[in-house]
């Protein structure tokens, strides 16, 4: 007589759970993926093969830094044992400006401009919270005519930093202003000729916002034998140009030169 005893074998012993710390960066989405694998440091068991689980796979903004997660490893008999492993999540992706566009201010009374806030936003790229944002100049920055070189910087909190420049121009748009003199009379000399006199210093009000210059288009001290039409031109710093015309008339007060001659005459 015989039977027949089956022995069964039963594993009763957790798998070896060995975790390892692994440092992730962030991509340019701001997150970043991990798989069970990945913090695994050689984990085994004494009967089977093991399968692997994270209770924490996927990381934001918000985890940058040191994370801790938990490896569970399970063999085939359900036998569990965990570990953790620390999980630091990097930034090093810089910020994405969106550089303005240049802008043009006018000057004022002073022939300055004042700088004005340019706003930059930023396109993306890494994390966008905590993100700051400078430029030089600063706004309310009082710069001279024409082009100022505008440097804006975003740095995010991690210190990441991106740039860019961009133009402000002061340009002066205003006319320089100035009294006309009236027409001159000029006397004539022996040869019937005068002098054209020197106009500019006739002017005592001549103003602009920025510098100012004059000029006449017959220099003083031009022989005319006729009446003759002088313009007179201011002219700023920007081409900007205010003008007039002044009459140079001559006056002849030199009385003629009588010659007299005797003669001799028969009658008829």
């Amino acid at each position: 007589t015989s039977c027949t005893v089956l022995i069964q074998l039963e594993d009763t012993i957790s798998p070896t759970a060995v975790c390892m710390d692994i440092e992730r960066p962030l991509d340019m989405t701001g997150k970043v993926y991990i798989t069970a694998a990945d913090v695994d440091g050689g984990s085994t068991d004494n009967c089977s093969p093991v399968s692997l689980s994270l209770d924490i796979t996927e990381f934001n903004c918000d985890n940058i830094g040191p994370n801790t997660v938990t490896l569970t490893v399970t063999d085939l008999s359900g036998n569990q044992s965990t570990c953790t492993a620390t999980v630091t999540i990097t930034d090093s992706i810089a910020p994405s400006l969106d550089c303005p566009e240049s802008q043009t201010g006018y000057a004022d009374a002073s022939c300055e401009g004042t700088v004005p806030d340019f706003g930059a936003a930023i396109g993306g790229g890494g994390c966008t919270d905590g993100i700051t944002i400078t430029q030089t100049p600063s706004a309310g920055t009082v710069v001279p005519l024409g082009e100022t070189v505008i440097t804006i910087v975003a740095t995010d909190a991690q210190g990441n930093t991106d740039s860019c420049t961009t133009l402000f121009t002061v340009v002066d748009t205003t006319a320089p202003t100035f009294t006309c003199p009236p027409t001159q009379t000029v006397y004539t000399d022996a040869n019937c000729q005068a002098s054209v006199p020197d106009l500019l210093s006739l002017i005592t009000d001549a103003a602009d916002n920025c510098e100012v210059t004059l000029s006449q288009s017959i220099a003083a001290g031009t022989l005319i034998s006729n009446d003759i039409p002088v313009e007179i031109t201011a002219t700023d710093l920007s081409g900007n140009e205010t003008s007039c015309t002044v009459l140079i008339q001559l006056e002849d007060t030199i009385s003629p030169t009588a010659v007299c001659m005797d003669i001799e005459r028969p009658l008829d």
